[in-house]
């Protein structure tokens, strides 16, 4: 097998994830796995997330009786004026999501990341009552 060239080996990884899965241990809580990854991810935080990028979130449902997911990575399929509409790919389902109920802005996850993000310890489930 070729050895890589200079520019190849000094090109740096764009995939802004790694740098967060290789300190993880893999005894990390989803809330700590959370803040380090909006930390990493800062620089693409938006207050409205678009259609056909994936986000993730911090969120508290108000509808009761829904089991839903703090810390989602979601395909955003359609905005609207109440919310936005996308796959929660830890659930592997459609959802709503209203703005209101959103405790942190959205981060967006480049398809290049996302198997990565989903490789992280973050789906935290929750029973509203």
């Amino acid at each position: 097998m070729p050895r890589k060239t200079l520019k190849q080996r000094n090109k740096k990884s764009s995939n802004r994830i790694q740098v967060l899965t290789s300190k993880l241990t893999g005894l990390e809580k989803p809330e700590t796995v959370m803040n380090e990854l909006m930390m990493v991810l800062r620089d693409s935080e938006s207050n409205i997330p678009r259609p056909g990028i994936f986000v993730t979130f911090i969120y508290y449902a108000q509808r009761e009786s829904l089991l839903y997911d703090r810390y989602p990575i979601v395909a955003v399929e359609g905005v609207f004026d109440w919310g936005f509409k996308g796959v929660n790919l830890h659930l592997g389902e459609p959802r709503n999501y209203n703005f209101t109920a959103a405790a942190s802005p959205y981060y967006e996850i480049k398809r290049e990341e996302l198997d990565d993000a989903l490789g992280l310890p973050l789906m935290r489930l929750y029973q509203n009552r």
